[in-house]
């Protein structure tokens, strides 16, 4: 196996929109839609039934709120984590974390999702 890979995402996050002192945005939220293509590298674990790894990448991210006064925008960020899969039942799983960043002109969308999978 190569250590080096490439790797497609398609992503949706949600999530609440913290509300500055007087602000009304209570029930506030921002949704993050994205398309990243990422590299890949396989930290070396020999007789390890985990496979560790770190991803980063860049793509297109469509930020928009909901309950709150912003506007929808569509910028270049990226993103870096770790992460590594491992088998479960018989599955092929993985679990990472990643950062990802998108400047937006009211302000950067950032955001640090965990994220539980299975691969085929």
């Amino acid at each position: 196996m190569l250590p080096l890979g490439l790797r497609a995402d398609a992503a949706y996050n949600q999530s609440a929109v913290e509300a500055a002192s007087g602000g009304g945005l209570a029930g506030a939220r921002q949704s993050v839609t994205s398309a990243t293509l990422n590299l890949t590298y396989r930290l070396p674990m020999p007789n390890s039934p985990l496979s560790p790894y770190i991803i980063t990448g860049l793509g297109g991210y469509h930020a928009t709120c909901g309950g709150a006064t912003c506007t929808s925008s569509t910028r270049l960020g990226w993103n870096a984590g770790l992460g590594t899969k491992v088998m479960v039942l018989g599955l092929r799983t993985f679990v990472e974390g990643r950062y990802h960043s998108a400047d937006r002109h009211s302000g950067d969308a950032n955001y640090f999702p965990i994220t539980l999978g299975v691969t085929f």
